[in-house]
């Protein structure tokens, strides 16, 4: 949650060539429903399940294909094992302090998980949650930590073959 997983896939789409799919977004066109909608008319549970049976469901046509997952995914139904069976996993890893910046207090309604949280009560929430699904998140194949991780510095994990020809002028951006 608030790491930039969306930002990045769409920016290192856009850099690469290799398409992206949000997942949320892909549950929330499959529900017909927004996914605060979901928790709150059938719950967490049903959410999960809904989101595993998405996830599996995902058709890669052109062979590769950058997914970004919700910050619940890699948690629930073997969802990360799943994952780093079929691709390679990112665990893009910000402090609990980073995240409690980048959340707006505006923006908490579209995020499930921060529902009925008070404002001084969200970092102490947020370093419980990534204490609980940490364990989790370094199951994956890479671990970036970078507070300020963009599609440029990401890039560098991408496997040669997919890497995109560098600008003559790439290094000053």
């Amino acid at each position: 949650m608030g790491a930039g997983k969306s930002t990045c896939a769409a920016e290192l789409s856009q850099r690469t060539g290799v398409p992206y799919l949000d997942l949320d977004k892909e549950i929330e066109k499959e529900c017909a429903h927004a996914i605060q909608d979901i928790f709150n008319e059938k719950g967490e549970d049903w959410f999960r399940q809904v989101e595993a049976d998405t996830l599996r469901k995902i058709q890669v046509e052109s062979g590769d294909l950058i997914v970004a997952c919700g910050g619940g995914t890699p948690c629930f139904h073997d969802n990360m094992k799943w994952m780093n069976e079929i691709g390679e996993t990112w665990y893009l890893k910000i402090s609990p302090e980073e995240i409690s910046r980048r959340i707006e207090p505006e923006n908490w309604a579209d995020r499930p998980i921060l529902k009925g949280a008070r404002p001084e009560e969200i970092k102490r929430f947020i370093q419980e949650l990534m204490m609980k699904r940490e364990k989790f998140y370094l199951q994956a194949y890479k671990v970036i930590a970078e507070e300020n991780a963009h599609a440029r510095y990401l890039e560098r994990y991408i496997v040669p073959e997919f890497r995109p020809p560098l600008d003559a002028d790439a290094s000053f951006k």
